[in-house]
């Protein structure tokens, strides 16, 4: 490849969306090269270990730093986090996952230097995350039962490794 060109990154946010608008979104964020650094699951019982509940603490932050934002559901796997955000109007969802993504990066480099955790390789987050606009109920009610059977199902996962 040319020292000069860029890799061609494609853009996976919906096109011509307005990601400010009054809607429930899917996110989910994963753990770059897929480390499992947040939780363990035994027997389909999700154990977050204290990197995960530094990553819930600041989930559980977002609607006070993003007023008229709520986390409908989330889970913390072993190696990504999925959560339904309802968005009720004024806040860009890029600016908030940015947010969350450097917050829990400061949070978990200060869990490596002094807590011991299990360090990570150059980033702790994949660059990108995938959302989901939801469009009706029946897509919301299935993304929820998703996210609440997520760990029992882990084994066939497709972030599992």
């Amino acid at each position: 490849m040319d020292a000069n060109k860029y890799p061609d990154r494609k853009y996976i946010r919906l096109n011509g969306f307005d990601y400010t608008q009054t809607q429930n979104y899917f996110i989910t964020i994963v753990v770059h090269e897929r480390m499992q650094l947040l939780s363990e699951i035994i027997n389909g019982n999700l154990l977050l270990n204290a990197a995960g509940k530094m990553i819930s603490d600041v989930i559980d932050e977002l609607p006070n730093r993003f007023q008229r934002t709520k986390i409908i559901c989330n889970v913390i796997m072993p190696n990504h986090v999925h959560f339904v955000i309802n968005n009720e109007g004024g806040h860009y969802i890029p600016e908030i996952i940015r947010w969350f993504k450097s917050v829990t990066t400061v949070k978990y480099i200060h869990g490596v230097k002094e807590l011991g955790w299990q360090p990570f390789n150059k980033t702790f987050w994949q660059r990108n995350y995938y959302d989901h606009i939801i469009r009706d109920q029946n897509d919301y009610n299935r993304i929820i039962n998703y996210i609440k059977d997520n760990p029992a199902k882990w084994e066939n996962d497709c972030f599992h490794t």
